[in-house]
């Protein structure tokens, strides 16, 4: 990737995150806003890796200073429950891998809202044995029985 290429990332990385603290302003509390910064934390879902680089670089580079956000970057794990943790006001901005625990959370009237993604294809993938190829995805008419031996 050139210079060039880095530096539009991550300045779309900053401005995806300045946007989606402007959008939820309502969210995160007034006592945040402390000496013309924005104290934001983000709890991350998981260990960070290479989807939180953009995050990461841009917090090297100083692009979350320059627009007023002191950003801290909160890991994650096994046993974190970043929904849980923002909706709870621990954190004011979390990231998680997974749709489907935004939907669940919202279903359940727990009052969190996605705002932006960070990818644009999803970075997970379904795959199956070469042998035995899925190449659409559909519904087989049967499926091999295993035996027991």
């Amino acid at each position: 990737m050139s210079n060039f290429d880095a530096q539009r990332r991550q300045m779309l990385d900053a401005s995806l995150l300045a946007g989606g603290l402007a959008a939820t302003s309502g969210v995160i509390p007034i006592d945040a806003f402390a000496a013309d910064k924005a104290n934001v934390s983000l709890q991350l879902g998981w260990l960070i890796g290479g989807n939180q680089i953009g995050e990461v670089v841009a917090k090297r580079l100083g692009y979350y200073e320059q627009e007023g956000v002191n950003l801290t970057i909160q890991p994650g794990g096994p046993n974190i429950d970043g929904v849980a943790v923002v909706a709870s006001g621990r954190n004011e901005v979390g990231q998680v891998s997974s749709s489907p625990s935004i939907m669940l959370a919202t279903s359940q009237g727990i009052p969190v809202k996605c705002f932006a993604v960070g990818a644009q294809r999803h970075p997970y993938c379904f795959f199956s044995l070469q042998k035995n190829p899925v190449r659409k995805p559909a519904a087989r008419r049967s499926w091999p029985v295993p035996r027991c031996r």
